[in-house]
C-alpha cells in the first residue's frame, strides 16, 4: 500500500501552478483546505476508536502514545464542526488485534505522506516531496517495521488468550463489546446532529440567497428603467439626425444630375485634348527618333577621332621615347670617350714616370 501510494502521489499534477492569479489561488488553496479537513477528520475518528477501545486495559502497548500527539491535535481541533464517513465508524469493531497493528502503521505513513504533500503543495517543490516520500519508505521498514514485528508477536499470543476466551464466553469480553457499540451509538448521535445543523445552515442560506435574488432584481430593474429613458433620448436624436440626412440627400442629387449634365462637357474636351495630344506626341517621337540618329552618327564620329587622336598620341610618345634614347646613347658614348681618353693619359704619364726613374 506505500508505494502504491507514493507512485500516485508522485504522478499527481502541480495543483497551485505560478501562473494563477491571487483570488485563484486564494479560492483553489481554500479547496484543498476543506479536502484536507476532510481527510484529517476521518483519521482522528479511526485513531480515537483504535485508542479507546483497546482490548487489553492492563498494556499500553497498543495505544498510539508513540504517535507524534501534537501533529494530530493541531488537525483533530478542526474535526469538532465538520462532518465524517459513516465507513470509518465501523472499523473499530471489524478490525482484530492484528489488524488494527496494521491499520496504525497505514494511519502513522498516512499522516507523514498528507502533512508532505501539503508542503509540497504550498511551497510547490515536486523534488523535495518525492525525495522525502523516498526516505521515510527507506527508514519506515528499518526502525518501525521492527516494532510493528515485535507487536504482531505479542499480538498473536492475545489472540490465541482472546480465542481461548471467546469459547469460554467470560463477561470482559462481552462489556468491551458493549462498550464499542455504545461509542458508535454516540458517534451516530454526533451525526445525526451535524446533519441537522447542516440543514438548519443550508435553510438560513436559501434565505439569504432569495433577500440576494430580490435585492439584484430590484438593482436590474432601476438600471432597466434608466436604461429606457436614455433609448427614447437616443431615438428623439435619431428623428432629427434623420430628418437632415434626408434634407441633404435632396441637395445631392440635384447636384449629382448638374454633375452628369456638366459629364458629356467634359467628356467632349477630353476627347479633343487626347487627340491633340496624339498629335504632338507623334511628332516628338520623329523629332526625336531624328535626334537619336544624329546623337548615333555624332557618337560613330567621336569614336573614330578618339581613335585617331590616340594613335597621333602614341606617335608623340613613341618620338619622346626616341629622342630620350638617342641623347642617352650620345652621353653614354661621351662619358665613354672621356673615360678612355683619361685612361689613356694615366697610362703615358705612368709609362713616362718609369722612364725618368730609370
Amino acid at each position: 500500500k506505500s508505494n502504491h501510494i507514493s507512485s500516485s502521489l508522485s504522478k499527481l499534477p502541480k495543483l497551485l501552478p505560478i501562473n494563477l492569479t491571487p483570488n485563484q489561488m486564494k479560492t483553489r488553496a481554500y479547496e484543498l483546505v476543506a479536502i484536507f479537513e476532510n481527510a484529517f477528520d476521518e483519521l482522528n475518528i479511526i485513531h480515537k476508536s483504535l485508542s479507546i477501545n483497546d482490548f487489553n486495559k492492563n498494556n499500553n502497548q497498543f495505544q498510539f502514545d508513540d504517535l507524534n500527539s501534537t501533529n494530530i491535535n493541531l488537525y483533530s481541533s478542526v474535526s469538532q464542526n465538520s462532518s465524517c464517513n459513516p465507513f470509518a465508524l465501523n472499523l473499530a469493531g471489524i478490525f482484530i488485534m492484528n489488524e488494527r497493528d496494521k491499520l496504525r502503521y497505514e494511519i502513522e505513513y498516512f499522516f507523514h505522506i498528507l502533512i508532505l504533500f501539503f508542503r509540497a503543495l504550498l511551497l510547490e517543490f515536486e523534488t523535495d516531496f518525492l525525495t522525502s516520500i523516498n526516505h521515510i519508505n527507506n527508514t519506515l521498514p528499518s526502525i518501525q517495521l521492527i516494532e510493528l514485528n515485535n507487536r504482531l508477536k505479542i499480538s498473536q499470543d492475545k489472540i490465541k488468550k482472546l480465542s481461548f476466551i471467546k469459547k469460554n464466553f467470560q463477561t470482559e469480553k462481552s462489556q468491551q463489546f458493549n462498550e464499542l457499540i455504545s461509542i458508535k451509538s454516540q458517534l451516530k448521535d454526533y451525526l445525526m446532529e451535524e446533519k441537522y445543523r447542516s440543514k438548519i445552515s443550508l435553510r438560513y442560506c436559501n434565505d439569504w440567497k432569495k433577500n440576494h435574488i430580490l435585492q439584484w432584481i430590484q438593482m436590474l430593474l432601476d438600471i432597466e428603467q434608466n436604461y429606457t429613458k436614455t433609448i427614447h433620448q437616443y431615438e428623439n436624436i435619431l428623428k432629427q439626425t434623420d430628418i437632415i440626412h434626408q434634407e441633404t440627400i435632396k441637395i445631392l442629387t440635384k447636384q449629382n444630375n448638374e454633375m452628369k449634365f456638366n459629364v458629356n462637357k467634359w467628356y467632349e474636351y477630353y476627347q479633343n485634348e487626347t487627340n491633340r495630344f496624339d498629335k504632338e506626341l507623334i511628332n516628338f517621337r520623329q523629332e526625336f527618333n531624328q535626334i537619336k540618329r544624329q546623337r548615333q552618327y555624332m557618337y560613330e564620329e567621336y569614336q573614330r577621332m578618339k581613335i585617331i587622336v590616340d594613335e597621333y598620341n602614341q606617335m608623340k610618345i613613341n618620338e619622346k621615347l626616341l629622342l630620350e634614347k638617342q641623347k642617352q646613347e650620345e652621353e653614354a658614348i661621351k662619358r665613354i670617350q672621356a673615360w678612355w681618353r683619361g685612361t689613356m693619359i694615366r697610362h703615358i704619364k705612368q709609362k713616362r714616370r718609369k722612364k725618368k726613374k730609370k
